[in-house]
């Protein structure tokens, strides 16, 4: 529960509308055996991000988005500080959050809001996390340990979903430009282990599988693509398996 409170409040740093997210449990995750096939989920240019900030010591959580990451933990201020001055830096206060510029005033911001929260972005970017936090009163989701939203060019919306236990959940939902596409996509769900619903043009999908199951494939690439069509008739192809594409026969 305290994890799903600290997380809302990372959420009112960001923008709802925003259309490339990810958050991640970050301790949770990186402590996980499951690790490596979690963390393929990730759409790369998030991936790049988030491997940026292995020196920021205290992490728990994240939320990424292209412009911006918010950082939720326990976190020695003074030393972050401390850093960025003998790097040459400067800090500035905006508001109640202090804002480390490096040298030469270019390249990323960290302002430290508080001891269990920092933004990484450019000084526009993070000064305008800061100020819509302020207004913001969106809780965000929760109850996963990585939430992905991703567009398309078939896809209105993505908004996928792991928890990992002694098992893992999968869950997505999927907003497409017209109701064929959403049926289509939930017809199909069963060829690679999923059951769906369809509401309208978006569709529901989710699975329970075994550890070993969920690391036999790339599961958001494979929804994702699940309704690329094969050159051969009658024919269905799913990305994102280990051992490449897999075409099944529909029947």
């Amino acid at each position: 529960m305290l994890a799903f409170l600290a997380l809302a409040l990372a959420w009112k740093f960001v923008a709802q509308d925003a259309q490339q997210v990810v958050a991640m449990e970050w301790k949770r995750v990186l402590e996980s055996p499951l690790s490596a096939a979690v963390r393929r989920e990730i759409p790369p240019p998030a991936a790049s991000a988030l491997g940026s900030i292995n020196f920021i010591e205290g992490i728990e959580r994240v939320v990424w988005t292209p412009e911006l990451l918010v950082l939720e933990g326990d976190f020695d201020l003074q030393r972050l500080k401390d850093m960025a001055v003998a790097d040459g830096g400067v800090v500035r206060t905006y508001k109640k959050a202090e804002l480390l510029s490096p040298s030469g005033d270019e390249g990323a911001r960290v302002a430290l809001v508080s001891a269990s929260l920092l933004l990484l972005g450019t000084e526009d970017v993070v000064k305008a996390a800061i100020d819509l936090a302020q207004i913001s009163k969106a809780p965000g989701p929760s109850g996963y340990d990585l939430w992905v939203r991703t567009t398309g060019p078939d896809l209105l919306r993505h908004e996928f979903s792991l928890r990992i236990g002694g098992d893992v959940d999968i869950a997505s939902r999927l907003r497409y430009r017209s109701q064929e596409s959403a049926r289509e996509a939930v017809d199909r769900a069963s060829a690679f282990g999923m059951t769906g619903s369809q509401d309208g043009a978006e569709a529901a999908l989710s699975a329970h599988v075994s550890r070993e199951s969920f690391t036999k494939r790339h599961w958001r690439v494979a929804i994702e693509t699940v309704r690329q069509p094969s050159s051969k008739p009658g024919v269905i192809r799913i990305y994102g398996l280990d051992e490449g594409v897999r075409e099944i026969p529909l029947k």
